[in-house]
């Protein structure tokens, strides 16, 4: 019923005004394709105003709040009451103060999609890389795909499919269709690619530059992001910036006045944000939340980033369980052993999936080793995210190594953030995610019954 009335009170809202709006859907790196995106609007299109919300909100109420500017809902029955009053005013009285939406269409159950799309219909969609997240509740990546793909169908303009994605193959859409890479570099330079990079380098400050392709165009590009895939991302930015800045200004601006930039990317907390570690080490925090696909992702990149710029240092991986992968549960976390045998020195865990399945496949690959006889390979279990991150602290000021870190996980009941406050530098603590006073609530009290596991 209430999701039902804000997103009434949300279209009714954006109705008022035209707005450009621009989706992003599919399993994996939805929000940083989003502020990438959005970043890159910013830059190019500096007299219009672009809007996109600085909360995860992707999904039912989530989207109809990101469209109607809410971001101060707190899920209480007062907060309840202050949006609708809010919801309700702005859809009576007010008009979208923005030119430009960038929104995220996330689902989790078959039906939500269709709520989204009666909400708002976006004239250009991105699909990023589809997984087995969620498949708990939509049974198979199958059926992830066909309610996923109904945002694109429902795509007014122009439409981004990831080469690299299976499902994007069999897209029989109506609009323009580019197609982009986000890893594989195999096609750069291929007519069956308009979107790609090549050249990536990491430079000492932690800043990654690479040349972002566009069609026949190259565009030298530094980021403070160091995710090898976001230049693809805003790769899409900024197509979608010169065919709106053509629509403005009958003129292109790829092929014209754009050669280089300097991009800043607002990513949300626990989304690939490199953070200082005591004892002089680097955290790549990607404590959000974890699916298959992104695990792998980032323990390549991790492997990318030691082989090619940080052959110093030595990794160590804290990884939480990955959720509501139902049916597939099992033979994901297992196959994760051989990629972090070949990368890590030190594994730390949290939670009972990787106790049960990822340790034992660890034995398995001869990669378990006994702590009190060698020095690495080293692998902990713990039961809790504060536990793992008290035994970390006390590692690293005791080891003589630099060290890289991933610290990656679902947010369901694992809350790798909660870690990550024992190693980290004090004045990175604030880059954490889930530090709002409903989060801090609930981690108080799920925390609270682990005391004595």
């Amino acid at each position: 019923m209430i999701f039902s009335l804000v997103g009434k009170f949300a279209s009714r809202y954006i109705s008022k005004k035209k707005v450009t709006v621009i989706g992003v859907t599919w399993s994996v790196g939805k929000t940083s394709a989003r502020m990438a995106i959005y970043a890159s609007l910013k830059e190019v299109l500096k007299d219009k105003k672009i809007y996109t919300p600085f909360k995860n909100y992707n999904w039912e109420l989530g989207l109809p709040l990101a469209v109607l500017q809410l971001e101060d809902y707190t899920p209480t029955m007062a907060g309840v009451s202050k949006m609708l009053f809010k919801a309700f005013v702005k859809a009576v009285f007010g008009k979208p103060s923005y030119d430009i939406v960038v929104l995220e269409y996330g689902i989790d159950h078959i039906g939500e999609m269709d709520f989204m799309l009666k909400v708002v219909k976006p004239d250009f969609g991105v699909l990023t890389l589809i997984d087995k997240v969620h498949a708990q509740y939509l049974s198979d990546p199958d059926t992830i795909a066909d309610e996923k793909y109904k945002m694109i169908f429902a795509t007014k303009q122009a439409v981004f499919l990831n080469r690299e994605d299976p499902y994007a193959h069999s897209a029989n859409v109506k609009v323009n269709k580019f197609w982009f890479l986000a890893r594989s570099q195999e096609l750069v330079g291929s007519k069956e690619v308009d979107i790609c990079f090549e050249d990536y380098k990491l430079q000492s400050d932690f800043k990654a530059t690479a040349r972002v392709c566009i069609k026949k165009s190259k565009i030298r590009l530094l980021t403070d992001v160091v995710a090898p895939e976001i230049f693809a991302y805003i790769g899409i930015g900024l197509t979608i910036g010169d065919i709106l800045h053509y629509k403005y200004t009958k003129q292109q601006l790829i092929n014209s006045t754009l050669k280089e930039l300097d991009l800043s990317i607002p990513l949300l907390g626990g989304r690939s944000t490199i953070l200082k570690g005591i004892n002089q080490s680097i955290v790549i925090d990607s404590s959000y939340n974890a699916a298959p696909a992104s695990m792998k992702k980032m323990l390549q990149m991790v492997n990318f980033l030691k082989v090619n710029f940080l052959q110093d240092k030595k990794v160590l991986l804290l990884l939480g369980d990955m959720r509501e992968l139902g049916d597939f549960e099992e033979a994901e976390h297992r196959q994760l052993a051989w990629m972090i045998s070949q990368i890590a020195d030190v594994v730390v865990l949290v939670g009972p999936k990787m106790k049960k399945y990822l340790v034992d496949e660890l034995k398995k690959v001869d990669f378990i080793s006994d702590d009190s006889q060698a020095e690495i390979p080293i692998v902990k279990w713990f039961c809790s995210a504060p536990k793992a991150g008290e035994w970390i602290r006390r590692f690293l000021m005791s080891s003589k190594d630099r060290w890289l870190m991933l610290v990656k996980g679902s947010q369901n009941t694992i809350f790798l953030e909660e870690a990550l406050k024992y190693f980290v530098e004090p004045k990175e603590k604030n880059k954490l995610v889930r530090r709002d006073k409903h989060w801090l609530r609930i981690k108080q009290d799920y925390f609270k019954n682990l005391d004595n596991c």
